[in-house]
This record gives structure tokens, sequence and C-alpha cells, in this order.
């Protein structure tokens, strides 16, 4: 998935989820330098009484990301194209004051750009802009030393219909409810912004130090994902944004090895599970993989993915 700044934004800064002592900083004793990603989908159609393929591909172990550190201070990480070269307009990088992250870039364009704003020691709200636009504010709402509550509002004169960049807010969304990235959900909630939804807002449970449970509304659109969690070290905790769909991912201590998420838009409602397994090396991941599979009367699809991570030597 293409990474814009305004995803950059809604999803940024996970330490405002109570991820690491100080928000604003990230510094694992593992620092992630590349990401690799494998994939194989498939589908049948029913035609009679005899299922037939419709297609099985698959995609090799290709360079997803490459992160580049100053120390103890991520400065950039950057997205690769299928033939390994890093793509500029896909190059994410960090300002800080002192040691907390104050301003995200992205891209070769000046005016695609995130600020976060503090209140004292924690995050007040982000500021998203595309050419240099506002188009996208998240506030954030603490239960103690933990995010309870966050809402993302468009900016009035953006029209999301006319906007594609705005859709990134969608492939958030998607990604954060299903980690198998259900079309289903991107559509309700395409159809909710086209009718001029231009807000919607992220609970957050936890059981604690890692979220239990996430919930969405907008009035249309009600979603709910439930988390079981394994008891080895999640290398994205604290991780200072998160482009990868895995907001939840980051934000907490262990790694989730199952999701349930439950979704309703106008009395339509779907429900789906993921399951993750993952291989380490001692506490630390190296691979995550998980399979989702759908099925209808007359057809069906599964598809593995693979995340494949390697450290700073």
């Amino acid at each position: 998935m293409k990474k814009t700044i305004m995803m950059a934004a809604l999803v940024a800064v996970v330490c405002f989820l109570g991820a690491c002592k100080k928000e604003g900083v990230y510094n694992p004793s593992e620092k992630l330098s590349k990401i690799y990603k494998a994939s194989t989908n498939k589908a049948e159609y029913l035609d009679g009484s005899t299922w037939r393929e419709a297609y099985n591909e698959s995609t090799p172990k290709t360079l997803e990301e490459s992160w580049t550190w100053d120390g103890k201070k991520l400065m950039s990480v950057s997205s690769h194209n299928s033939d390994g070269t890093v793509d500029p307009d896909e190059v994410i990088t960090f300002t800080y004051d002192g040691k907390r992250l104050t301003k995200i870039n992205s891209g070769s364009g000046a005016g695609n750009y995130a600020e976060i704003i503090y209140d004292g020691s924690v995050i007040d709200k982000i500021q998203a802009y595309t050419n240099s636009v506002l188009t996208t504010t998240v506030t954030f709402t603490y239960d103690g030393k933990k995010v309870s509550q966050i809402t993302y509002t468009y900016a009035g004169e953006i029209e999301p219909t006319k906007a594609p960049q705005s859709f990134a807010l969608l492939d958030f969304i998607n990604n954060t409810f299903t980690p198998s990235n259900n079309e289903n959900l991107t559509d309700m909630i395409r159809k909710d912004v086209s009718k001029g939804a231009n807000s919607m807002t992220t609970t957050y449970t936890w059981d604690g130090k890692n979220i239990s449970k996430e919930s969405y509304s907008n009035g249309n659109f009600t979603a709910t994902v439930d988390y079981t969690y394994d008891n080895k070290t999640n290398p994205f905790k604290g991780y200072v944004i998160d482009y990868l769909g895995e907001t939840v991912l980051a934000a907490s201590k262990n790694n989730v090895i199952k999701a349930v998420s439950t979704y309703t838009s106008e009395g339509r409602s779907e429900s789906e599970t993921t399951e993750y397994t993952y291989e380490y090396d001692g506490k630390w991941p190296v691979s995550r993989t998980y399979t989702y599979s759908s099925s209808e009367d007359n057809y069906r699809s599964s598809s593995t993915n693979i995340t494949y991570y390697e450290y700073v030597d």
C-alpha cells in the first residue's frame, strides 16, 4: 500500500497510546532495519458441482521498507518499488526537538507533512497537511496516562469525493479494524464519507499494557475488534508512526495472535477472525504470517501474507 502523509499523520505517534516512557520517543533495544513481504492469493468458483480455479497468484519475498537510524533516533523510513528501488515520493522523514518527535514529512513535496502538538508531556493533537492545506486534525482524550479516545476530523473545505488523498483515511480504518484488508469494510466507510461524514471516533480499551478492544463509530458505521496476545516482545512498541496498518500492534507490549472484527453499516453486518503466527529469535519476531479466507455460495478465496523483519546489527 502506498503511504501518504495524511495516513502517516492519522496513524501517527503511537507513543500517545501509552507505548513508551515519554511521548514522541521511540527507542527499542532491537531496531528494525528492513521489512520484507510475501503473499499468495487464491480463488475458486463453483462451476455446476465442480470447484475451478479463478486465480492463483504469488508474490515472492520483496523488500518493502528500509529504516535509517541516527544512533537512538529513527530518521527515515523508505518504501521500495517492486524492483527494489526507493520511491522518492514514499520516503517519510522525522524532525525532532531534542528526543521528541515534532514533525513528519512525506516524500519530496514540502507541503505534505504532519505536526505533532503537545500539551506538556502528552500529545494534544496532530494536524495533517496536503499541499500545505490542513486536511485532518486528530485530537486525543486520556484516561490517566493512556489514551482512551481519538477523534479524526476533516477540514470542512476538503470534499472526500473530490480529494483522492483523503481516502487514505479509509485505508487507515480498513487496516486498523481488519488486518486482512477486507474490501467490504472499505466500501462501507467510503459510502459514509461520500454522504458527508467528516469525523470519526476510535475508542480503546486496555488490558494492562496491551489494547484488548478497539471500537470505531461515526453514526452510520460501527466496528469493534477484540485482540488476543502472546507474551513475546513487540518490535513496533512505541513506533512513532504506523503506516503498516498496525496501530494496535504498535501500541501494545506484546504481539497480537488473534483479532476478531465485527462491523455494521445501515443494517449490514459482517465479522471475521484473523489469526497470526510468528517465528522468533529469542523474544523478537523475525516473521509474522496470517491467512484470511472468505466463502460465498459460488465463490471462495484465501490469502496468505508473510512479513519478515530484519534488525540493525
